[in-house]
């Protein structure tokens, strides 16, 4: 299967304590990683300060199925909202999946083309 590069993306609920939300990102970052992600990047930010969503991207480079599988495993979880498996535009060598995930989610970053 070939290796592609994916963003995940979801929200965790806002009456999660703080030590939990934290306990849940480095869950899917564990899990990503034991599926095979390379080049694995974790950004999280509040969405909303008022509300206290905290919006995850997760960026890497895997086979498709193990972007499904996580996708499952974010679907089955409590306190998770609204994840999301996005397939990102092949990257021009040299460039990390982050830039890209970065660039296409807000996050920061510059022009996802660019090498």
């Amino acid at each position: 299967m070939p290796v592609r590069p994916y963003a995940v993306t979801y929200v965790i609920d806002p009456n999660m304590s703080p030590e939990r939300a934290v306990s849940l990102v480095e869950r899917f970052r564990a899990q990503a990683h034991a599926l095979g992600a390379a080049e694995l990047r974790v950004y999280a930010t509040r969405c909303d300060e008022a509300i206290g969503h905290l919006h995850v991207v997760m960026s890497f480079r895997c086979a498709a199925g193990a972007a499904a599988e996580l996708k499952h495993a974010l679907d089955s979880a409590e306190g998770v909202h609204r994840a999301s498996v996005h397939l990102l535009p092949e990257i021009p060598p040299g460039r990390p999946a982050a830039d890209t995930a970065r660039s296409l989610f807000g996050l920061g970053g510059d022009d996802p083309t660019r090498p």
